[in-house]
């Protein structure tokens, strides 16, 4: 009935609030804003605007893998993840793994991560394989 017909919007609201608590998480002292207008922006004390293309180079790719994982995923992808340490602080390697599972769990994703980072696997080494170049 009318209940099922607001499903979706539990859905997204739901997905928004993910998104939110994310950025909540992982970015202090910076309020997301959403509006029609402006799209995304990001506030510094309550005045200073900041513009997704103004974050440092980890911001932008923890804002974009994030909005995927949440928004635009489909159920039981394969995600190919190449050397995601790149631009992202030492922090925010130590809980990679997790937060892209928390984020997309709700689909179940499988990830395929190339990292030289150990902060990336982290927890997760039972999981690891070692790649090496066989001599012929």
């Amino acid at each position: 009935g009318l209940t099922k017909k607001f499903d979706i919007y539990k859905s997204l609201k739901d997905k928004v609030k993910l998104f939110y608590d994310f950025v909540a998480l992982h970015f202090k002292g910076k309020k997301l804003r959403i509006s029609r207008q402006n799209g995304f922006q990001f506030i510094i004390d309550d005045h200073i605007v900041i513009e997704p293309w103004e974050l440092s180079s980890g911001e932008q790719h923890l804002i974009l893998l994030s909005y995927f994982l949440i928004f635009l995923l489909k159920p039981n992808s394969l995600i190919l993840i190449d050397e995601p340490e790149i631009s992202l602080h030492l922090k925010w390697q130590r809980t990679f793994i997790t937060d892209i599972l928390k984020l997309s769990h709700h689909l179940n994703p499988k990830f395929l991560v190339a990292t030289h980072s150990p902060a990336i696997i982290g927890d997760f080494d039972d999981q690891m394989l070692q790649m090496q170049i066989l001599d012929d």
